[in-house]
């Protein structure tokens, strides 16, 4: 199976390492980069050699949908998950639009995270 490369940028470094502890469980995936804005994954994530990056919609500075926008254009097989603590249609709608391909609410990241990574980077689990 492929090995998943993951990125996460989010400001909330609780989150950030709560996702890190799931993914290091899991047999094929690594989290490759953190960011704590979306500037900083802007810089990093060429390098980082991810394949999959976890993007929060609300960060410091430059939020999640343009950061996204810029790196689906930047990189096209880059794969985009955005995150929001609200579950709100019109987030999930302007997530898709700005190129990502999935949208999940932090507090089902625990059970839905995995299962959604590897839809969109269609892997199977």
């Amino acid at each position: 199976m492929k090995e998943i490369k993951l990125f996460i940028a989010d400001d909330n470094s609780d989150f950030r390492d709560r996702v890190r502890a799931l993914i290091d469980a899991e047999a094929f995936m690594s989290v490759v980069g953190e960011a704590p804005d979306a500037n900083y994954i802007l810089k990093e994530v060429k390098t980082s050699r991810a394949n999959v990056v976890l993007m929060d919609v609300s960060m410091p500075g430059m939020n999640g949908l343009d950061a996204t926008r810029l790196l689906t254009e930047a990189i096209p097989a880059l794969r985009v998950i955005m995150v929001s603590v609200y579950d709100i249609d019109e987030y999930k709608e302007a997530a898709l639009a700005s190129g990502a391909l999935g949208y999940l609410v932090k507090k089902d990241a625990m059970t839905k995270l995995i299962p959604l990574i590897h839809e969109v980077s269609g892997t199977q689990s």
